[in-house]
């Protein structure tokens, strides 16, 4: 199956919708409704927003999208591609907005909650690195620490020239979660512990997502046979599983102010979404924008979606804590922020993003070329196969 160039302009919408979702959600429900995030750190618990509960308290459904999204994606963009192109263009797309956001957000940590600088250099760095383990500048980051899992998988099998066998991993992707989801439900293994606490880099809490995006793209493509399809709604079914615990761990441990909620709505919510995603790469010339000026602006929101996603929690909620305290009305106020952190993704995006990325690029090339030279370099080079 060779590489679709077409580009899917409806999922830059949807990227962008499901960050803003976990926008209003962080800042319209979390930063008040939890006790320990780094949300309600710095929002310090200023005022409270249970008017718009019913319809902020399940906006983290935004991230499941995301993981879908990058199954899909990430499944093109390394079919036929060698390990050190897939390496490189996954650097170049995310550590640059890493740098500028981390830093951003320590100075917001600085400025408004004073957190001594002891306290932050450590998270500070773990969020520039991107490491897998928290903990990090901005909560936030344990989304991105997850992709990165996914990341590195995906290199091994370009390294080892097995890309062939995508969709046998989207198939052990799905069991492994299904088991480890399956046993915690039933209660064959306790909410802690090891394996608990590395479930997200394991990628046993959202691999079934990231598999679902692998089939949606061999859809995109008509290659799908029947037991793609068996395997796309054995990872939905173990998806909404992972949904629904989540729903209600949010519900009883970490915000009990959403207990009063279903947990069927951020399900709902995510099979509509899913359904459209399908859709819109199924016949993705049906839903192109008809005018250039359209693609190019659904292109740049696109494009803002990760710097808003990595800026709007802290920064956010810090913008929140600042205009409730000058006194703005709380609702006011969640209109404001995001408003402002959407503004500050724009140029961080359009402006710096590009400017660190290319010294990054320059800098990823002279390491490849040097890399190369070494005994069984140049097997990085190969391409590392073709999708069935």
């Amino acid at each position: 199956m060779g590489k679709d160039r077409t580009h899917h302009y409806p999922l830059d919408a949807i990227r962008f919708v499901a960050a803003l979702s976990v926008a209003l959600f962080h800042l319209g429900f979390y930063s008040w409704a939890s006790e320990t995030s780094s949300t309600s750190r710095i929002f310090a618990h200023v005022d409270a927003l249970p008017k718009l509960a019913s319809v902020t308290w399940f906006g983290w459904i935004g991230v499941n999208v995301f993981f879908v999204i990058s199954g899909f994606v990430i499944a093109n963009s390394a079919n036929g591609a060698s390990p050190i192109s897939f390496l490189k263009s996954r650097a170049l797309r995310l550590y640059p907005a890493a740098w500028i956001c981390a830093t951003i957000t320590l100075i917001a940590w600085l400025a408004i909650a004073h957190r001594p600088p002891s306290e932050l250099m450590g998270p500070y760095f773990h969020a520039m690195a991107l490491w897998p383990l928290p903990n990090w500048i901005d909560g936030v980051y344990w989304s991105v620490a997850v992709e990165v899992c996914f990341y590195a998988t995906i290199f091994l099998f370009l390294v080892f020239q097995q890309f062939k066998h995508l969709t046998l991993y989207a198939w052990v992707l799905t069991l492994l979660s299904g088991a480890y989801l399956g046993a915690i439900r039933f209660g064959v293994l306790p909410d802690s512990g090891w394996v608990w606490l590395h479930s997200d880099v394991l990628l046993l809490q959202h691999g079934p997502l990231f598999a679902i995006g692998i089939w949606m793209w061999k859809s995109s493509g008509r290659r799908n046979l029947i037991p793609d399809y068996i395997g796309l709604g054995t990872a939905i079914g173990v998806a909404l599983i992972g949904i629904g615990l989540r729903a209600e761990s949010l519900q009883l441990v970490e915000a009990p102010a959403a207990s009063g909620f279903s947990i069927e709505e951020p399900m709902i919510v995510w099979l509509v979404i899913l359904a459209f995603m399908f859709t819109f790469t199924r016949w993705p010339g049906a839903f192109r924008p008809r005018s250039l000026r359209t693609c190019a602006l659904t292109r740049k929101l696109g494009q803002a979606t990760y710097p808003l996603y990595l800026v709007h929690n802290v920064v956010g909620a810090g913008l929140m804590h600042i205009l409730i305290q000058a006194g703005m009305r709380p609702y006011v106020a969640l209109v404001f922020a995001p408003a402002a952190v959407i503004a500050l993704a724009w140029p961080i995006a359009w402006i710096a993003e590009p400017v660190i990325g290319a010294w990054l690029r320059e800098m990823l090339n002279k390491a490849e070329v040097q890399l190369l030279r070494l005994p069984g370099g140049r097997a990085l080079a190969r391409p590392g196969g073709i999708a069935d």
